[in-house]
This record gives structure tokens, C-alpha cells and sequence, in this order.
């Protein structure tokens, strides 16, 4: 029993970032890819990808200081972690100022989560937002899953960064490819 806890914990920690205490990115490469193939198997549940980035990070850390860096990092991961839903949903640092998220959910409560993290994180973050959801195209790979959130986030960061974006590109009925979640929200409730 001894060595079997031994072992899950070295695991654990072999998937862990040190600083933060997010999965790190090697338990992102695993636990997307096999959520993935789960989905796009079974074909009954969605499965949303949401990539963050923090804005401004390295002149915040250059003009306050890495350890005030490291707390807005710290910041970030509490964030994420009290937005996902415990032993459902997955948080990540996947590299420096860099974050994601994997929800079993569609891009409605994807955008729901990531409006939280920009009201919590005071806007200073950009967000990518992709879904797969029975619909999808069987032949979606999952590194074009992950291409398809980036290009979300690159969207917001070039539109003016601290929003959120989704890309609907891989969805049949998407009509506009590319829109900010705060645009649908409020028509959702308008």
C-alpha cells in the first residue's frame, strides 16, 4: 500500500506545475487527448477547449517583479480552479502566462466560464474558446481542436484583448465563424 501511494504521488506530481498547482503541460497533451477520443467516439456529449492567456504578462512581471508575477499567476490558477467544476472539468498551465481549461460542456457554458474568469481576472486576460459536440465532423483531429481555440484566442488578443472569443468554425451551423462570448451572452438575455 505504501509504495502504491508513493507512486500516485510521484505521478502527480510529474503532472503538476510546481508553481501554480494546475495540471501541468503534460497532463493537458493526455487528459485532452483522451477526453477527446472519448467524444468523438461516443458521440453523445460536448466537450469545450478553452485557451487563456494573461495580457500584458511579461511588463507586469517586469515592472512589478517576478514575485508579484508569480502571485498573478497564483491568481489565475485559483481563478480557474473555482470556475471548472471539481473532478469534471480540468485546469492547466500550459507555459508561462499561458492557461487552459477542458469542460465537458458546450460553448454557451464555456462562454459562461470564461465571462467569470474576465470578471474575476478584472479583464486582463484573452480567451479561445472551442466545441465539439455530436455534430462535429468525424474527421477533426485533435491537434486541429486545439489549432481552432488558438485561433479564438489569437482573435481576441488581436481585436483587443481582454475578451473572449469562440471559434464555431468546426461546428455545421455556425453561420458566423468567429464572435466574442460577451456579444452572445448579452443576446441570449436581451
Amino acid at each position: 500500500v505504501k509504495r502504491q501511494t508513493e507512486l500516485h504521488e510521484s505521478l502527480r506530481q510529474a503532472e503538476t506545475d510546481p508553481l501554480t498547482g494546475l495540471l501541468n503541460r503534460r497532463a493537458f497533451d493526455e487528459k485532452l487527448g483522451q477526453a477527446f477520443r472519448h467524444i468523438m467516439r461516443q458521440k453523445v456529449s460536448p466537450l469545450s477547449l478553452i485557451m487563456l492567456d494573461l495580457d500584458h504578462f511579461k511588463e507586469i512581471n517586469d515592472h512589478f517583479g517576478h514575485q508579484f508575477g508569480d502571485a498573478y499567476l497564483s491568481k489565475m490558477a485559483h481563478t480557474l480552479t473555482h470556475v471548472i467544476r471539481e473532478d469534471v472539468d480540468f485546469a492547466f498551465r500550459i507555459g508561462g502566462d499561458e492557461f487552459a481549461m477542458v469542460l465537458f460542456a458546450d460553448y454557451p457554458q464555456a462562454c459562461n466560464k470564461a465571462t467569470q474568469v474576465l470578471r474575476l481576472m478584472e479583464t486582463k486576460v484573452s480567451i479561445g474558446i472551442s466545441t465539439i459536440n455530436p455534430s462535429t465532423p468525424d474527421g477533426l483531429t485533435v491537434e486541429e481542436f486545439i489549432l481552432h481555440a488558438d485561433n479564438a484566442l489569437y482573435e481576441a488578443k488581436n481585436s483587443g484583448r481582454g475578451r473572449a472569443v469562440v471559434d464555431l468554425c468546426s461546428t455545421p451551423d455556425s453561420g458566423d465563424c468567429q464572435f466574442p462570448c460577451l456579444k452572445m451572452a448579452n443576446s441570449n438575455h436581451g
